[in-house]
């Protein structure tokens, strides 16, 4: 409960960072989350998924590339 307030708090609020598309699921109680970012560096994209990884119940958190 309130995992995704707490994870675009961070993003957002925290971070300075813009979110440019936000996408979450849940089945059998299994939580998956994809986030697409506006990021000034891959500097911030890690020092996220540091902060991300840090929220109760978050198991993993990785970056993945988008082709363009």
């Amino acid at each position: 409960v309130g995992i995704v307030s707490q994870i675009t708090k961070i993003v957002s609020d925290d971070m300075s960072v813009n979110i440019s598309r936000l996408m979450f699921e849940t089945k059998d109680g299994i939580f998956n989350g994809n986030i697409e970012l506006l990021v000034h560096d891959v500097n911030d994209v890690n020092k996220l998924c540091m902060e991300i990884s840090k929220i109760k119940n978050v198991q993993k958190v990785y970056r993945k590339i988008k082709n363009l």
